[in-house]
């Protein structure tokens, strides 16, 4: 058991410093950390009060190893209290990362103080010796008695009060990638807390929880081993690679990543390079048409062949056109020094509907949240902003003019929910194919017809979300709507870096 906790623990620092920073990850480290000393403590508590099995010759040498600190039962017990106390508190920072008020920080961390204190080894010591006299108060007697039932039943409420407020949040969301990461962090936590309950209210540990040991902190009954307990150590280690590999997969609450401008930097500018160097090579293979054709059309003249010198013109004003595009685009690819600011959405998205200039014939329908209409700010830049809703914007007109639909309609959607804010941009136009909505964020991957159009708007726009560390993701149905909707992180961007970064070359 000790071998599987230290086990864990490492993984955990491991994954500390290589994946993700992201509040909700450190929670769950800091779950993993509490389960892992939680096993270590209560393993050596039950191997100093009776004869505990170990399951292995490294679990006897590290209990010798610990054991030569010279810890007593008292010490044992505190660390035990605070193991519990810990796990509790991580359960703790989970809700308040969801409904962070003072009142709430403050209610929630009597209980925990309360719990750690009670059951303290020297104030239960106390209480023995008045509960021993022969006019002992009553009261005191209640008091054990409560204080057992409440410190279990604190117990359940700290870890089930998590999916409390992931039901609530799933049910009552209406940002898509907000429900999938609920479902993920739910089942990450779901297969900690399971095994909490078969280990500490089902395993061997049970005979040291807080109902099962008089006042001196011993067990009313002494601990028997069974098949689960043999089982359970190899479970947490498959339970916590099983919860890193879900959490790499779907990066859940990826909006609330701690994050400085310079990596914001360092990322676009390592992406913008790639592509400038794809750019350039597709411009070059354009040049080689144009020259191409430019001979195939001197020859023509000298062969007076006029339907090869129409084929020829025909290559030659595509070449051209294309390359003009390109070299357009390679204009914009050009470094920017952004100015990090405060930037008020609803002010970044009305500037955007007016600079797009759409067809008076579409009606334009905003659906802002009261909350959020003259409140909601982020920290970005306002101009690369700006330009994913211009791009979103002119799909969204493009889809309505290729269907040419009775009543076409946009629908602006704001939302805020905790420290994130969604901004969703509906149309009711042509749709998108199922089978082509994996590709649509991909470089140069298109559904429009034009021949001057280059699939890169979409890769642009989900460029600039992520470097605000947001996501976005589209629904469509063919002939139906289409709706992308994009959720940023309300928080400020930790102080790191000159006041000015470039975020990479893409414009």
């Amino acid at each position: 058991m000790i071998t599987s906790a230290i086990f864990i623990l490492i993984i955990a620092v491991i994954y500390f410093f290589i994946g993700l920073k992201n509040n909700f990850r450190y929670v769950i480290l800091l779950h993993i950390a509490s389960i892992s000393l939680l096993m270590i403590v209560s393993t050596i508590y039950i191997f100093k009060l009776s004869s505990y099995s170990f399951s292995s010759s490294l679990d006897f040498k590290l209990y010798q190893l610990f054991n030569r600190l010279g810890p007593n039962i008292s010490d044992i017990s505190r660390l035990h209290n605070i193991c519990i106390a810990l796990l509790m508190f991580s359960s703790f920072l989970f809700v308040f990362l969801f409904r962070s008020s003072k009142r709430s920080l403050l209610l929630l961390c009597l209980p925990i103080l309360y719990f750690v204190i009670t059951n303290d080894p020297g104030i239960t010591w106390s209480i023995f010796l008045r509960t021993g006299e022969p006019n002992s108060n009553a009261f005191l007697s209640f008091f054990v008695t409560f204080n057992r039932y409440f410190s279990t039943a604190l117990f359940f409420f700290y870890t089930l009060l998590p999916f409390f407020i992931l039901a609530y949040s799933i049910t009552h969301t209406r940002i898509r990638s907000y429900r999938k990461d609920c479902i993920t962090f739910a089942v990450c936590l779901a297969l900690f807390d399971i095994f909490v309950y078969l280990t500490f209210f089902g395993g061997i540990f049970r005979y040291i929880l807080f109902n099962q040991v008089n006042l001196l902190k011993f067990p009313h009954e002494m601990p028997s081993t069974s098949t689960i307990d043999a089982f359970l150590p190899y479970s947490i280690v498959y339970i916590t690679l099983a919860v890193f590999v879900l959490t790499s997969l779907f990066h859940p609450f990826l909006e609330w990543k701690v994050f400085n401008r310079r990596e914001m930097a360092q990322n676009a500018q390592l992406m913008n390079q790639n592509m400038k160097i794809i750019l350039h090579s597709y411009k070059n293979a354009f040049l080689g048409i144009q020259r191409l054709t430019n001979l195939a059309d001197e020859y023509a003249q000298a062969q007076n062949q006029e339907k090869l010198l129409y084929c020829t013109q025909q290559l030659n004003q595509i070449a051209a056109s294309n390359l003009d595009s390109i070299t357009q685009t390679i204009e914009m690819l050009k470094s920017v020094t952004l100015k990090y600011s405060i930037v008020d959405i609803t002010a970044c998205i009305e500037t955007a509907v007016y600079n797009s200039s759409l067809s008076p014939k579409i009606t334009v329908e905003r659906n802002y949240d009261p909350k959020a209409e003259h409140t909601l700010k982020l920290y970005g830049d306002f101009d690369y902003l700006q330009e994913v809703f211009l791009n979103l914007l002119s799909n969204a007109e493009y889809a309505l003019k290729k269907k040419n639909g009775p009543d076409p309609m946009i629908k602006i959607n704001i939302l805020s929910e905790s420290d994130i804010c969604s901004i969703e941009i509906w149309d009711n136009g042509c749709g998108i194919e199922r089978s082509q909505i994996k590709n649509i964020f991909k470089t140069y991957y298109s559904t429009k017809s034009s021949s001057s159009n280059f699939g890169i708007g979409l890769n642009y726009v989900e460029t600039v979300v992520k470097q605000h560390h947001g996501n976005i993701t589209v629904q469509s149905e063919v002939g139906q709507y289409t709706s992308f909707q994009i959720v940023l992180p309300r928080n400020k961007i930790n102080s790191g870096g000159n006041k000015n970064d470039t975020l990479g070359d893409m414009r």
